[in-house]
């Protein structure tokens, strides 16, 4: 009979560290990728997330855009983003070399060629609510704008 208390009291105390575990994000380590798509103002928007735990610190955010009506095969075919190139994407940079994205909440979004960035401090899952609401792609990069980091 004593046994069986101690299984009990052991399995308990077992589910009670798992769950408190998952509630304090711990066992999400590392860099994970997610990513939405919408039309906007003309164009096709395609966002690809880069963030840590569990949404709560945004490492990246690749924004490609492309006019309605480019074919998808088109579109997965771009050249100004690798998503093949490893555990990050490579970005074409202005001066036509790949780069590997920054991981510490950097913004790129291309405006047909045109690369812009900026370095925020935002989170995946509630920051980026909005987006597809936006009138055009000015509206999507006024959006990161709010929550860029101020050079010290």
């Amino acid at each position: 009979m004593p046994n069986r208390r101690l299984i009990i009291v052991v399995c308990c105390i077992g589910v009670a560290l798992v769950w408190m575990i998952g509630k304090m994000g711990l066992m999400n380590f590392g860099l994970q990728q997610s990513g939405t798509g919408f039309s906007i103002g003309g164009h096709s928007v395609v966002i690809t997330y880069g963030y840590y735990g569990n949404g709560d610190e945004l490492a990246f955010a690749i924004i490609q855009t492309w006019p309605i009506g480019t074919p998808e095969q088109q579109m997965r075919a771009d050249k100004r983003v690798d998503m093949n190139s490893g555990a990050t994407p490579l970005i074409r940079s202005t001066d036509g070399r790949y780069i590997p994205v920054d991981t510490s909440g950097t913004v790129y979004m291309f405006f047909g060629d045109e690369l812009r960035t900026m370095s925020v401090a935002m989170d995946e899952h509630t920051d980026t609510v909005g987006l597809r609401h936006k009138k055009d792609l000015e509206g999507v990069w006024s959006h990161f704008k709010q929550f860029e980091r101020t050079k010290d």
